[in-house]
């Protein structure tokens, strides 16, 4: 979440295949769990 009055630096939308996501981490489902957090890094260092 960010500050009132502030903006992100940049948006990042990341598309991953559902069995790659658990989201039964929170109940509302506000948050996810990435399942293999060290792939995700290892594509996102290539950015």
């Amino acid at each position: 979440m960010l500050p009132p009055e502030s903006y992100p630096f940049f948006i990042l939308d990341i598309t991953v295949p559902p069995e790659a996501v658990d989201v039964n981490i929170h109940p509302t489902k506000a948050e996810v769990k990435i399942k293999d957090e060290n792939l995700l890094a290892s594509n996102l260092h290539f950015l």
